[in-house]
């Protein structure tokens, strides 16, 4: 069962090739738990920082079981927000999985 996905953009065009990638995101970590719910993922660009370009922060809110999982990542890069929000995700959603199955 395909895990329901909603992603949202604040401040920054809508991306084809990010959403792709978060949808790959998610699928990875439903692999590791096939009892999560839902996932939101909001996407926004921040304002300028000193010497720096715009900043992209990535919410990534995902329901599972008794548990919600809530991770925030910022870089310049959108793409590599993404992956470390879901890099940190991985690891907790595995846990969470582990304790529940009592391993």
């Amino acid at each position: 069962m395909k895990l329901p996905l909603q992603v949202s953009f604040h401040g920054i065009d809508r991306s084809e090739a990010l959403e792709n990638l978060i949808a790959k995101e998610v699928e990875g970590l439903h692999k590791f738990d096939a009892d999560l719910i839902s996932c939101r993922v909001a996407v926004e660009s921040e304002g300028r920082h000193q010497n720096q370009g715009r900043e992209c922060s990535v919410r990534v809110s995902l329901n599972a079981p008794g548990h919600e999982f809530i991770m925030n990542t910022k870089n310049e890069d959108a793409h590599a927000a993404v992956r470390a929000a879901f890099d940190s995700l991985a690891r907790q959603v595995k846990d969470n999985a582990a304790k529940r199955r009592g391993n």
